[in-house]
């Protein structure tokens, strides 16, 4: 059924007052299908059709037309700037949420609280996270790609591991989204021997030596790098993961991260460390 207040409307059952024959009807809890975000410019970001529940599971949104929006402050419509509050910052986690007012006016806000609370305009009363991305020092969108639930950074970012017989906090949160798995390589090199890494999936695992039997990445040659690809791996909430090298030189590849949009599991709208994501 066409959406009744316009081309980036929808209401459902769940509306106070409104007619059931003429409505949609509710989706599951956590839906959401579409609303990939796209990189434009430094300043400026897309959202792609598509259509969720709201987090409070108030409402269907709908978005039946891109929308393009800036990092300036929140104004409706699509080319304006989206952010909640203050300025854009350097070296900062934002999240991107679609917004509905009580007339089923849908717009997209930024924030840097990515826990289901942005401030929404005036008018506003559900909202959505379907997103997220960092700007760098400059306060700059750093330049991503989305093919569904995963995110990938146009220039990788190399995450130094500092070879130990103990676990290290490696953190890769300047590149990596907090509460997200990140998607990495990992490759080690010794100049001589051989040599084996393990990362962990969580700082609350045991600290355990790399092995001839017990290891994540290894090499069985001096000078032979190993590379262990497309590594799916939760961090601790805060962007960063944990690891033991026995290695001269050991080094993690981030190209990027999944981010389920509060699909599935956990409270909110960002994956936790329970599977699934």
């Amino acid at each position: 059924m066409e959406p009744l207040a316009g081309p980036a409307t929808m209401v459902d059952a769940h509306d106070m007052g409104a007619d059931p024959r003429m409505v949609d009807p509710a989706l599951p809890a956590r839906y959401l299908d579409g609303l990939t975000l796209s990189w434009t410019d430094a300043a400026t970001y897309a959202v792609a059709p598509g259509v969720a529940r709201s987090l409070n599971n108030m409402r269907n949104i709908k978005l039946t037309d891109a929308i393009s929006k800036t990092t300036g402050p929140w104004a409706p419509g699509s080319g304006a700037g989206s952010l909640d509050t203050g300025a854009v910052g350097g070296n900062t986690w934002y999240y991107v949420y679609l917004i509905s007012d009580l007339s089923g006016n849908l717009d997209v806000l930024l924030s840097t609280n990515g826990a289901g609370a942005p401030t929404l305009p005036a008018g506003y009363f559900v909202s959505r996270r379907i997103g997220a991305f960092r700007t760098d020092g400059g306060g700059n969108i750093q330049k991503f790609f989305q093919r569904g639930d995963v995110f990938y950074l146009d220039v990788l970012s190399q995450v130094g591991v500092t070879p130990d017989t103990t676990r290290t906090q490696y953190n890769g949160s300047t590149r990596m989204a907090p509460q997200m798995p990140w998607l990495i390589s990992l490759a080690a090199g010794k100049t001589t021997g051989s040599q084996r890494v393990i990362l962990t999936l969580m700082t609350l695992q045991t600290d355990t030596a790399p092995s001839a039997t017990l290891f994540t990445s290894g090499m069985v040659g001096a000078g032979i790098p190993a590379v262990s690809q497309q590594i799916h791996l939760p961090n601790n909430g805060n962007g960063g993961i944990r690891g033991t090298a026995a290695a001269t030189t050991a080094q993690t590849l981030a190209w990027g991260w999944i981010d389920r949009r509060g699909k599935g599991g956990g409270v909110g709208t960002l994956p936790v460390a329970s599977f699934p994501y």
